[in-house]
């Protein structure tokens, strides 16, 4: 008997002797023998989809018979598809296609654009994880592909005063937005603006500026960052800056509201009552108008801002036509935004004016507010100290913030109004600071004390006393 090997190197028996009684029996089987000849190279199987064998650089293995004719080597040289090297002009994944942009989960961002997440085998959700992402401090995933983990998202954008010369730029600084949008990810996009609410002209330099504190009472620091914005039908000072407040009534034009504003209401001069309880008075004056948009972050399903209100109405025309607006109006394509854009409004729709019962509580108490009924200020007149503001005809919010709903990666415009209505006599003023994006989804848009995150208007402590002082205030938003 003589010993031959198979291609794939294994021995079969191969007799001259029919009467051997190792002879298989082979009468229905056919055997194939292949003899190999030493130092023969043969292809081995291919590892992977036979479609990318023979496409860039993806090929077979191959084993060689031993010149002793004993067996095979073991397979080498196969190159399957890798992952994509983008740079490299090799066609790497074997597709017929070099340095592709391969964008595995839809989010935009692909293997050449420096997405450090593509697949579920890296992360929980990799269309949330990509350089147009913002950082969800606590989750533990580095979100914006920066090779950081839980950083805080956000620089100050801008510190210390200013009062001549101020810009829009500069005001959007001061609220905290300052990331301008570039090679596809979030931030500022084009230039804001500043004009009247009806988008003509310009408001007066003196209805601007960026503000540390207003007074000298210290819940009116600014919350974040190195100050704050501030818009006014008067003037945008306090008792101790440059061109200091000093009476009651600054005048500077006529004009109407945003016409996307006034439209649900008639349209032109038309505006809606401040209050259910109160008359509707009519056009925009004295108004200041800071437009802004911005490109949503990837991940981003929500925003907030915080501001603090304040005006010279309170306390002799309360709930009258001459009340003065604060909105903030949102164009975006999330759901549950009002017909007029404005986003800034209490628990009973009112907009935010010394009629906003839940809210205009820094102030004296008086017997006949809206309604006729008595009208209580829980919060005292300490926050008016060093304003310019007689305590017995002004009043304020505490700080409040409003969240409202986008959708990640689009862009957004965002504006932020404040006018006379109906006459030109007595001011507002209203500061603004603190903006955020949130990962957190929302029904839609909602006000609230700044630092109630849960919204029952109770202090839990445990939860929203950040700064831990045993209470909750605007230290804690």
């Amino acid at each position: 008997m003589t010993d031959e090997l198979l291609s794939d190197g294994s021995d079969i028996a191969v007799t001259d002797d029919p009467t051997d009684s190792e002879q298989p029996d082979t009468t229905d089987v056919d055997i194939v023998v292949q003899i190999c000849t030493p130092d023969e190279v043969v292809e081995c199987p291919y590892g992977a989809d036979p479609n990318t064998k023979g496409v860039g650089p993806c090929k077979a293995g191959t084993k060689i018979f031993f010149p002793d004719g004993s067996q095979f080597s073991p397979c080498s040289g196969e190159v399957l598809p890798q992952t994509e090297i983008c740079g490299n002009s090799v066609d790497d994944n074997c597709n017929n296609d070099t340095d592709e942009n391969v964008d595995e989960d839809g989010d935009g961002w692909g293997s050449c654009s420096d997405d450090c997440c593509d697949s579920i085998l890296k992360c929980t959700d990799p269309a949330k994880v990509n350089p147009g992402a913002i950082e969800v401090q606590g989750d533990g995933f580095d979100n914006d592909c920066n090779d950081q983990i839980d950083e805080d998202p956000r620089v100050p954008c801008s510190s210390g005063t200013k009062f001549s010369g101020t810009t829009a730029a500069d005001l959007i600084n001061g609220i905290d937005i300052c990331k301008v949008a570039a090679n596809g990810s979030w931030g500022i996009v084009g230039t804001p603006t500043l004009t009247r609410a009806d988008g003509s002209g310009a408001p007066d330099n003196l209805q601007i500026s960026l503000m540390t504190q207003f007074g000298t009472h210290a819940s009116n620091a600014y919350i974040y960052g190195g100050n704050m914005s501030s818009l006014s039908s008067g003037r945008a000072r306090d008792a101790n800056d440059p061109d200091p407040t000093t009476t009651l009534t600054y005048s500077y034009q006529t004009g109407n509201p945003p016409a996307d504003f006034s439209a649900p209401y008639g349209g032109g001069a038309n505006l809606p009552e401040t209050n259910a309880d109160c008359p509707a008075g009519s056009g925009a004056n004295d108004s200041v108008m800071l437009s802004v948009q911005l490109k949503v972050p990837t991940n981003a399903l929500s925003f907030s801002f915080n501001f603090r209100f304040f005006s010279q109405e309170y306390m002799d025309y309360q709930c009258s036509a001459y009340n003065d607006f604060f909105i903030a109006m949102l164009y975006t394509g999330a759901a549950g935004i009002p017909a007029d854009k404005n986003i800034s409004f209490d628990s009973n729709a009112s907009y935010i004016s010394v009629n906003s019962q839940e809210f205009f509580t820094v102030c004296e108490d008086k017997e006949d507010g809206c309604g006729g009924t008595a009208y209580d200020c829980t919060d005292g007149t300490d926050a008016l100290a060093g304003t310019g503001w007689d305590p017995a005809d002004a009043g304020g919010t505490q700080w409040l913030s409003t969240s409202a709903p986008v959708v990640p990666g689009e862009t957004i415009t965002l504006k932020f109004v404040i006018w006379d209505t109906s006459d030109q006599a007595l001011d507002s003023i209203v500061l603004i600071d603190n903006f955020k994006w949130s990962a957190q989804g929302s029904s839609g848009p909602s006000t609230f004390e700044c630092w109630d995150i849960n919204q029952n208007t109770t202090c839990d402590i445990a939860t929203e006393d950040l700064s831990g002082d045993g209470i909750c205030s605007e230290r804690d938003c």
